[in-house]
Order: C-alpha cells, then structure tokens, then sequence
C-alpha cells in the first residue's frame, strides 16, 4: 500500500507538471526527484530554469508530501482522516514551514531582496521546503541573500521532514 501511496503521488505529480508546460521526460524527472526528495534536475539552474508560478507551486505542494510520514496518508485513504490531521509531528512539521518561510520572507523584504514581499514569500517557502525536506531543489540563488536568512536555511537543514518520510537529516519527531 506505502509503494502504491508513492507511486500514486508521483503520477499525480507528473500530470500536473505536464498541463503546466514540461514536456513528459522533465516531468518525469522532477517528480522522481520530488518525490523521492533527491531533488535531481535535468537543468544546471534546476527549478529555477522554468521560472514558472505554476511549477514552482507545484513542486513545493509535492516537497511537502514527501515529507510527511507516508503511514498518515494510510489513515486518509483508510478513512480517518483525524488521525493525520492530530498527528503532532505534521503539526509540526507544517508549523516550521510556515514559522520559517514567513521569518525569510520579512529578511529578504527588510533587505529589499525583491522588488515586493509576494516575491520573497514565494521564493523563500520554496528553498524552506527544499531545504527542510532535504530535496535540494533550487528555485532563486540563495547565495545572494542576507546572512540572517542563510542562518535560517542552515538550520533547516538539520531538521528534516517527518519520520516515514522519504526526506533525510534528524527528522521533525527527534527535534520535537
């Protein structure tokens, strides 16, 4: 059932990479390497090579599943949905997401990183969940931005996604 979970969701994630505007062997890579949060890229830029609204959507929903414990989503399709929505881990897990893309984004505002904060938003929950589900995709050269949000970065790379998942490092449960 796991393997089917998996399976199911990189080919919900490829159909909706290809109505977006890839052709099928770059959706089919970025979801292999979404879903397996390998973050492989057939572009030196990686995501960034798109620059796509859409796609960077996308991939940062998928990010986020991948990083969930794929024994929550048995509970769904089971039918028990509050079993996944009371996990404590995804609980979490979702609220350094939110907590650490809000904080980047009010960094790259203060430092006029990007011309509004919509922008910053935008590209700092993309890296964040790159970053804490250990995918390593990139969709902004985060090189150039403030000390502040790099510390931010680096410390999301010691957490980790959920444990289950398919994402590396310490994972959100040990942090807890």
């Amino acid at each position: 059932l796991l393997y089917g979970i998996y399976i199911g969701i990189t080919i919900i994630e490829s159909v909706l990479l290809l109505a977006g505007g890839m052709n099928f062997f770059d959706a089919l890579i970025h979801s292999f390497g979404t879903v397996a949060t390998g973050g492989f890229s057939s572009y030196n830029t990686g995501i960034a090579h798109f620059d796509s609204i859409y796609i960077e959507s996308v991939i940062v929903i998928f990010m986020m599943l991948a990083g969930i414990n794929f024994n929550l989503y048995y509970f769904l399709l089971r039918g028990r949905p509050k079993h996944f929505f009371k996990n404590p881990e995804l609980r979490v897990y979702l609220l350094i997401i939110l907590v650490a893309s809000v904080s980047l984004a009010v960094i790259l505002a203060g430092f006029s990183s990007y011309p509004c904060f919509g922008e910053g938003l935008r590209f700092s929950l993309f890296q964040v969940v790159s970053i804490l589900t250990t995918t390593g995709f990139a969709s902004a050269d985060f090189n150039f931005w403030p000390a502040p949000g790099l510390i931010i970065l680096l410390a999301l790379m010691f957490c980790g996604g959920c444990s289950g998942s398919t994402s590396g490092s310490i994972k959100t449960i040990r942090i807890m």
